[in-house]
């Protein structure tokens, strides 16, 4: 059942990433994407370009040595040391991706029932999204944040909901789409405002949007009266 499968391989990249050895790390760095494909050019087959998360916003992932070699020469401002057990995404995931590759191979795939972007094209995913390979792929190669939020973007999408413990990628789709001042980027949950402050406000600012809420189910076992109120055109 997909709902047995789904866990179980979660958990199996999970065992096969805890294998790997903890010799690398992660830095985010304020850099165009360019700047920081041309540094990890430089130390191939130890570093590469994790995430392209937008304009400015890049992830370096690879061997610690390796790493810190290429980001000395940037100011220490423009660099920020991420806490990661592992460098994900790098040519230190590379000997992991074979046994990764098998146990994708032993379930069954069913391609998508909603529209879904590709973090490894930062398109809309396709037919290959059900297979092995691309889940090799999902694991070693960058995330394309960035580009994804540009598809959805010039799709139509203007509201962007974060589903999550903190508002990290809501702050990003602002800077991706920071030219267009009608796109909101929204999040579940900031510990620094108060969890409920946050998600009430944000589904306050979904119901002006024009979002179809479950009041009832809102309210749960807390009583009031379900009400119309204007909308905006």
């Amino acid at each position: 059942a997909i709902e047995c499968a789904v866990p179980a391989s979660r958990y199996e990249r999970g065992r096969l990433m805890a294998r790997l050895p903890r010799t690398g790390k992660m830095v985010a760095l304020i850099a165009d994407p360019e700047r920081a494909r041309s540094l990890a050019d430089r130390r191939r087959g130890e570093v590469s370009v994790a995430a392209v998360n937008g304009p400015r916003q890049v992830v370096l992932s690879g061997e610690a040595a390796a790493v810190d070699a290429l980001v000395a020469e940037l100011s220490p401002d423009a660099v920020r040391e991420l806490a990661t057990s592992h460098a994900f995404h790098s040519p230190l995931v590379e000997p992991m991706l074979d046994e990764l590759g098998a146990v994708a191979a032993s379930l069954r795939f069913r391609s998508p029932r909603l529209p879904l972007i590709s973090n490894v094209t930062g398109e809309a995913a396709g037919p290959e999204i059900a297979s092995p390979g691309y889940w090799m792929q999902q694991a070693r190669q960058p995330v394309r944040f960035a580009d994804g939020i540009d598809t959805l973007w010039r799709q139509g999408a203007q509201v962007f909901l974060e589903i999550g413990p903190s508002p990290a990628l809501s702050r990003l789709v602002r800077e991706c789409v920071a030219g267009d001042p009608e796109v909101a980027a929204l999040a579940s949950a900031c510990p620094k405002r108060g969890e409920w402050h946050e998600l009430v406000e944000t589904v306050a600012r979904l119901a002006v949007r024009g979002a179809t809420i479950d009041w009832r189910a809102w309210m749960g076992r807390y009583r009031g009266v379900v009400t119309s109120a204007p909308r905006r055109n």
